[in-house]
């Protein structure tokens, strides 16, 4: 193991940090593609495989974040069972087990000191598993706040993906299935859009509650960002996916 050193991207880009459209775009791209290249790891190679915990992987998220949620929650932050009872009742299969980083996003990237839009570590690895390598790429988007979302959505953005030439969630998504040739079915689609949004209140609530640190929101945000988000999940099963995800039968369960 060796020190990295190098500029982190936090709500926004590091101090010393100015990239154009172009340049913004390239680092999108590639701190995408480190997913890409975590995901492909050869557990087998590296004896990795038995890091996880086994099947279930998805079930087992779903009933963390369900629990997490309700200890987490105060009295004057809205409920959110509607949600958790579409999201179990609506589960995908789990896909092939992967190296999963369970925390993917750009303040846990190490950016090249000499060339900025190129990733050269990934700090925080606590969460790691052998799991469901879309429910990290879902996890990950979870903090994906893009320039046209809602205001009570920007008040949570914690990286910056609002920057002109970054890619919106669903350009994420179909960049992602592109370079693994991933196909998901409409179902899927929306339930990875369902599972990304539900993290989102999920932190501020805990916040709230004293259970991790960080700075507090109102309950009203909170619940705003919470209808923002997900309020139309469960309709969104008819959404297609996005261009590059080729839909495929649906995939029992």
């Amino acid at each position: 193991m060796r020190r990295i050193l190098g500029p982190i991207p936090r709500k926004d880009l590091p101090r010393g940090v100015v990239l154009d459209r172009e340049q913004t775009a390239a680092l999108c791209r590639n701190v995408v593609d480190l997913l890409v290249d975590l995901h492909e790891v050869d557990l087998t190679a590296t004896g990795l495989g038995d890091l996880g915990k086994g099947g279930w992987y998805v079930s087992r998220q779903v009933e963390g974040w369900s629990e997490r949620y309700r200890k987490a929650r105060t009295w004057n932050v809205g409920g959110f069972e509607r949600v958790m009872r579409w999201l179990a009742d609506n589960q995908p299969a789990d896909r092939p087990h992967t190296l999963v980083h369970n925390d993917f996003r750009f303040d846990n990237v190490v950016l090249d000191a000499e060339d900025p839009t190129r990733p050269v570590g990934l700090l925080d690895w606590e969460l790691a598993t052998v799991g469901d390598p879309l429910m990290d790429l879902a996890n990950g988007l979870g903090y994906w706040v893009q320039a046209d979302d809602g205001r009570h959505m920007q008040a949570f953005r914690r990286q910056p993906t609002h920057l002109p030439g970054m890619m919106t969630r669903e350009e994420v998504v179909a960049h992602y299935c592109g370079r693994t040739g991933t196909s998901v079915t409409n179902r899927e689609w929306a339930w990875t859009r369902s599972s990304a949004c539900s993290a989102s209140p999920s932190s501020p609530s805990r916040s709230i509650s004293g259970i991790s640190p960080g700075r507090p929101r109102t309950s009203s945000s909170v619940s705003s960002a919470s209808r923002s988000c997900c309020s139309n999940c469960g309709a969104a099963a008819s959404s297609p996916p996005p261009d590059g995800c080729p839909p495929t039968s649906p995939t029992p369960r």
